[in-house]
């Protein structure tokens, strides 16, 4: 399997923010010795690296998709304002937005910090799943006649 990266252009069906050859480089130069494995190996964590970034943080990301509805991956984003020495940059025309001074991370842009994520992630899904299921606790919480229990995340509550 080819491994198709998302280089900033929208790449239709791209799966990953950066390669395991550069991912091979970011942990070489890191020392992690746990980086290890095939390359289908490797892009698959890649892979599953960056459906976890995506999906656990779309909402936190500032700005939007490129293109919202044809995108595969949530980044590159347009909009997303460059806080530089406490100078926060506002409305800025679109036609600034990949502008080298513009204050926007240019529309191009997969920043370095998004792949750098996604090779630390990748190295702990070779170890074991990111995102485990629900919590399978159960506790109880009584006050007077209200009783609370929480069973596998779920709020089960009633009144005696």
């Amino acid at each position: 399997m080819t491994l198709t990266i998302e280089d900033g252009t929208q790449v239709d069906g791209a799966l990953s923010y950066i390669s395991a050859t550069d991912a091979d480089t970011f942990h070489t130069a890191r020392g992690n010795a746990a980086w290890t494995g095939t390359d289908a190996v490797k892009e698959a964590a890649l892979i599953k690296a960056c459906v976890y970034l995506d999906g656990h943080y779309r909402a936190r990301w500032k700005g939007q998709k490129v293109a919202p509805i044809s995108q595969p991956m949530e980044w590159p984003r347009v909009g997303v304002k460059v806080i530089d020495g406490g100078q926060i940059y506002y409305d800025v025309p679109a036609s600034f937005y990949d502008s080298e001074y513009s204050g926007y991370i240019g529309i191009t842009t997969i920043p370095q910090r998004v792949k750098d994520a996604a090779c630390e992630l990748a190295l702990r899904a070779l170890s074991g799943e990111l995102a485990a299921d629900g919590d399978a606790s159960i506790g109880r919480k009584k006050i007077d006649v209200i009783d609370t229990e929480y069973r596998n995340g779920v709020l089960k509550g009633s009144m005696a």
